[in-house]
């Protein structure tokens, strides 16, 4: 039987990200983890993050799929635009209850990137699903982006089941 990968963590320099970003006012502030290829995050969406009443905006359920499927990149050590996303909403994501969203790399070829990812609720029922294509930052673009954000990685300690980061 194969080990399970160790829970990783993700350390920037603080930066204005909608949905990771920490000095956000207005954003998500989610936070990103990994184990192996799968990046995720857990979260619970409130009455600023509306559409209709008491269901969550599709736009946001876009760039919470969309932040992890970017994020998904990291297992290449790559750095990444939205290039194509495709998105299925399968049921409605009610404010105030708990989800998780989760993206991994489906393939890849030079710095073309096809990903995948999912919301799911407390239950494990699919909320919403998405595909898209990612294209990777070139060596210059990534030695700037590693210079200006310190991106580094963190083993972390495991957290129960059902544990929010948020």
């Amino acid at each position: 039987m194969a080990a399970e990968a160790p829970l990783v963590g993700f350390e920037l320099s603080p930066h204005n990200c909608f949905v990771c970003g920490e000095l956000n006012a207005h954003g998500l502030r989610i936070s990103i983890r990994a184990r192996g290829p799968l990046v995720f995050a857990d979260l619970i969406l409130g009455p600023d993050h509306e559409g209709w009443e008491g269901i969550a905006h599709g736009g946001i359920i876009a760039a919470l799929l969309d932040e992890v499927m970017e994020w998904s990149l990291f297992e290449a050590e790559a750095w990444g635009v939205t290039a194509e996303m495709r998105v299925r909403y399968r049921h409605p994501v009610r404010i105030g209850d708990a989800i998780h969203v989760e993206g991994w790399v489906s393939t890849h070829r030079g710095r073309r990137f096809e990903t995948a990812a999912r919301m799911l609720d407390a239950e494990g029922q699919v909320l919403a699903e998405a595909q898209g294509t990612y294209l990777a930052a070139t060596a210059a673009q990534r030695a700037e982006l590693e210079a200006r954000y310190r991106f580094r990685k963190v083993e972390l300690e495991p957290q129960p089941l059902g544990a929010s980061s948020t």
